[in-house]
């Protein structure tokens, strides 16, 4: 087995989606792919559950209906908890929009739902686990 297949099997993904069915599906392609998933709907869940998670990547969805917190309200927890992981914000937002709002984050990936059906998810988080 090679290094990069060792890395992909034993990569740790926390995923932050409310949506139930595209969740679902996010899940189910990572899985596939021989992720271990921790799927969170919930901001006020997210970050108890991050600390006994050691998350490699961590995806958040951008606005969860019904919470007055976002996804990206929990980037600088996250980052004290995981702070070697990359940050991906699924948004339906574009990246110029996310940039203004929060522009003292850095090391973000910002992914477009309307582009990231679950095989380019996949792919994209296989790209930043990779580097």
């Amino acid at each position: 087995m090679s290094g990069k297949a060792d890395l992909k099997e034993a990569a740790r993904i926390l995923l932050l989606e409310d949506e139930e069915d595209l969740g679902r599906l996010y899940v189910k392609s990572l899985e596939k792919e021989g992720y271990q998933v921790l799927w969170l709907r919930s901001t006020r869940s997210a970050a108890k559950a991050a600390k006994g998670f050691s998350a490699d990547l961590i995806v958040l969805d951008h606005a969860i209906r019904g919470e007055e917190r976002s996804g990206m309200d929990l980037v600088p927890e996250l980052r004290r908890i995981s702070p070697a992981a990359p940050i991906a914000i699924l948004s339906n937002y574009d990246q110029f929009q996310l940039e203004e709002k929060e522009e003292g984050e850095r090391r973000l990936s910002y992914w477009l739902k309307i582009d990231t059906p679950p095989p380019v998810l996949v792919r994209r988080a296989q790209l930043l686990l990779s580097r």
